[in-house]
């Protein structure tokens, strides 16, 4: 068949690098996964390299940052689960780029603060990678796009990817349990990142609104607002 239409290469889990697809990069295995860490490194450090040449006030390296470097991240944040290393490694690559040598160091936390509190506002990715997942999980569970699912296709898709059964269900957001299997097995699947940010940012619901067939698959400590210790 690749023969008949011309298809001179075939990306799978046996590729060394990810198949790339309207601007998306598709993973299979941890190794590919690995590959993208790398070349989305090298991208920001070749633009840090760039813009360090320019003769920047310390505000105007942190515009540039946020609004040309920083930027190149976004896009593959929003469908790509990547790593605590990683973002480590850009963090660093952040800090040196605009603190540079400066005496005395600050904190790279503080340098993330908002500018009314006299910081920087530096962007930090690792938080934009769960920001970049509130939209996903206000469409899945219909908080602020009632009319739009735009994500149930993503995930199905990406646990397809992963060999896993496209039958997902929500409550494993909120059951712990339910996600151990996904969390340990797939590493490279979307829903680990969405799952951190579900409870990075403590989502709350008006259960009356909830379809019946999903409160039933709830434990039922979720329907009280406290439960007492000696019960």
């Amino acid at each position: 068949m690749s023969r008949a239409e011309q298809i001179s290469i075939v990306h799978d889990n046996r590729s060394p690098e990810g198949f790339r697809y309207l601007g998306y990069t598709i993973v299979y295995t941890v190794d590919q996964r690995k590959y993208v860490d790398q070349m989305l490194l090298q991208t920001i450090e070749r633009s840090i390299s760039l813009y360090s040449t320019r003769s920047l006030s310390l505000r105007d390296r942190v515009t540039v940052l946020n609004s040309l470097i920083l930027s190149q991240l976004w896009h593959t944040l929003c469908v790509f689960n990547l790593t605590a290393v990683f973002f480590s490694k850009v963090r660093t690559l952040i800090y040196h780029s605009v603190w540079r040598k400066k005496y005395p160091l600050v904190p790279y936390n503080h340098l993330c603060l908002p500018i009314h509190q006299g910081s920087l506002c530096i962007l930090d990715p690792a938080r934009q990678h769960l920001v970049l997942q509130f939209r996903c999980l206000s469409a899945l569970f219909h908080i602020t796009y009632p009319k739009v699912d735009i994500v149930s296709p993503v995930i199905s898709s990406s646990l397809s990817r992963n060999n896993f059964s496209t039958n997902f269900s929500l409550t494993s957001f909120f059951i712990p349990e339910y996600q151990k299997f996904i969390m340990l097995n797939y590493s490279t699947c979307i829903l680990n990142a969405m799952y951190k940010a579900f409870d990075h940012f403590g989502f709350s619901f008006n259960f009356s609104q909830l379809p019946i067939d999903f409160l039933l698959t709830l434990p039922l400590q979720y329907f009280f607002i406290a439960i007492p210790p000696n019960h």
